[in-house]
């Protein structure tokens, strides 16, 4: 009786489904710095400093023939490696050289081909790792990806977010 009633009051229900990881466990660590323009025209970097992030992934898209939007082990998988390797990263604008006496504590490097390594930008690379690892593994087919979309978030413990999104 209802999904009749639901059928006459808005038609035909259209239903769309999503898969999405978020917690503790998709942590990371990453450092950076904000570089801005002086008057003069001159390039100047804030202090390098690091944050904790937590880190989801929102996937939507159509279900497969076992009624799912993706396998969910796979998924995790990927998405935990692409973060491990973000993990303890000093996030760089590609081309920028750290001073000589410069300490930090991160003991790798990411250069990233943006004026600003901002958490904005680290989501979006971030969520173009983990799209291009699903499709190498062969959890969401290449041929099908324009059906698909996805979020990624990145909060910033007591402070905020950035998102960056693909897909329709």
């Amino acid at each position: 009786m209802f999904a009749r009633f639901f059928s006459r009051l808005f038609g035909r229900p259209s239903i769309k489904y999503a898969v999405c990881f978020d917690g503790p466990l998709f942590h990371f660590w990453a450092e950076h710095a904000i570089f801005y323009e002086d008057e003069n025209g001159n390039l100047t970097a804030e202090t390098i400093h690091g944050h904790d992030f937590i880190a989801s992934l929102r996937i939507d898209g159509p279900l497969d023939s076992a009624s799912r939007v993706a396998d969910f082990v796979p998924l995790k998988d990927a998405f935990l490696d692409v973060l491990d390797d973000w993990d303890k990263a000093l996030v760089l604008p590609k081309g920028y050289e750290l001073p000589p006496n410069s300490s930090h504590q991160s003991k790798k490097k990411r250069y990233v081909k943006a004026k600003n390594p901002t958490n904005e930008v680290v989501a979006g690379l971030i969520l173009q790792e983990v799209v291009k690892r699903l499709v190498k593994k062969g959890v969401v087919s290449k041929n099908l990806l324009d059906q698909f979309s996805f979020t990624l978030r990145l909060v910033v413990k007591l402070e905020g977010y950035a998102e960056a999104t693909m897909g329709k």
